[in-house]
């Protein structure tokens, strides 16, 4: 795909299909429908508030150093106000960051 993996897990989980939900092809592109003008990729935490910001959202962020322990790395300040929210869980690994949605 691109940098913009972010971007591509926020647009999934707006738009979440039944089917064939691993296929980015099912889904309209990000810069579509998000408004990612002035937000440069890849993501940094110090640029997700203004992501939110932009697009009336609310995200919660996650990691894991191993298989039982889950902590958070991006918390909104946003707490929903009518807003969209999304749950991501990021796994790191040596070659790249992989992002899931809930």
């Amino acid at each position: 795909m691109d940098n913009a993996c972010f971007a591509w897990a926020v647009n999934f989980a707006l738009y979440l299909k039944k089917d064939h939900v691993n296929s980015y092809i099912n889904y309209p592109h990000y810069s579509h429908v998000l408004d990612v003008s002035e937000i440069t990729f890849p993501m940094t935490l110090n640029r997700i508030r203004k992501f939110e910001g932009k697009n009336n959202l609310s995200i919660n962020l996650y990691t894991s150093t191993d298989e039982s322990f889950v902590y958070p790395i991006y918390i909104s300040k946003y707490v929903k106000n009518g807003r969209k929210h999304i749950t991501i869980f990021m796994i790191e690994s040596e070659n790249e960051n992989e992002l899931l949605l809930d």
